[in-house]
């Protein structure tokens, strides 16, 4: 499985492909959201990876990007601490989230 990230007007969206059987599967969309599939039949002439490599090679000239494992892990964490800060808030009434969001936005330090 390759992964590629690219940021599109500050979101993160990914491009993914691994190899199934008889079938590339190919995923993309925005990070945490479910996104969109397709499937594509496996050229008999390629290994796996080529295969995988070539059904990417779009999303490579739209400029995505692979990102290196230690990136990732750093991604996941912050993922973490961001669903874990969400379910904070949840329990404030939306006013108080509104200008907790706002104080954070005017700090630059």
């Amino acid at each position: 499985m390759q992964k590629l990230y690219k940021r599109i007007k500050r979101a993160l969206h990914y491009h993914e492909a691994w190899a199934d059987g008889a079938k590339v599967i190919e995923h993309w969309g925005q990070v945490g959201e479910r996104g969109h599939t397709r499937q594509h039949k496996r050229d008999k002439k390629l290994n796996s990876e080529g295969q995988v490599e070539q059904v990417l090679s779009n999303a490579l000239a739209q400029g995505y990007a692979l990102i290196t494992p230690a990136a990732r892990s750093i991604l996941n964490r912050f993922r973490f601490v961001f669903f874990r800060v969400f379910r904070f808030f949840r329990g404030f009434s939306l006013v108080v989230r509104l200008k907790i969001f706002a104080a954070c936005e005017d700090f630059d330090g």
